[in-house]
C-alpha cells in the first residue's frame, strides 16, 4: 500500500476505503507473522517492515481513524494502540478521488 500511495493511487488516482481496510488489515497479520519468526528471521524482517512502516508514516497524518471509520459505517477503528496504521489516512483520502471518465 505504502509504494501504491506514494505513486498517487494507480492506475486511477483512486483507492476504495473497503481496499484500503484491507491493506491495513494485511499489515495486521505481518506483526504477527513478524513475532512467529525464529531469530535472526525475526530481526531482519522487523527492519523491513520499520522501513515500510517509516515510509507510510511519511506519507499519511494521525486522524484517530475517523475518516476511515465514516467512510466505512463503523463506529471506530480498532482499539488496540500497538495497531497505529489504523489511525492514519493519507490527505485526501483516496476514495475521495474522482475518477474521470
Amino acid at each position: 500500500m505504502a509504494a501504491r500511495l506514494a505513486d498517487g493511487w494507480p492506475p486511477d488516482g483512486w483507492y476504495p476505503a473497503v481496499h484500503y481496510r484491507e491493506d491495513l488489515e494485511l499489515r495486521d497479520e505481518l506483526a504477527g507473522l513478524g513475532r512467529a519468526l525464529p531469530e535472526p528471521l525475526r530481526a531482519r524482517f522487523a527492519t523491513s517492515l520499520d522501513d515500510v512502516d517509516r515510509r507510510f508514516v511519511a506519507l499519511t497524518e494521525d486522524d484517530g481513524g475517523a475518516e476511515l471509520a465514516a467512510e466505512l459505517g463503523t463506529a471506530s477503528v480498532p482499539p488496540e494502540p500497538d495497531r497505529w496504521w489504523w489511525r492514519r489516512i493519507p490527505q485526501p483520502a483516496p476514495w475521495q478521488r474522482r475518477v474521470r471518465a
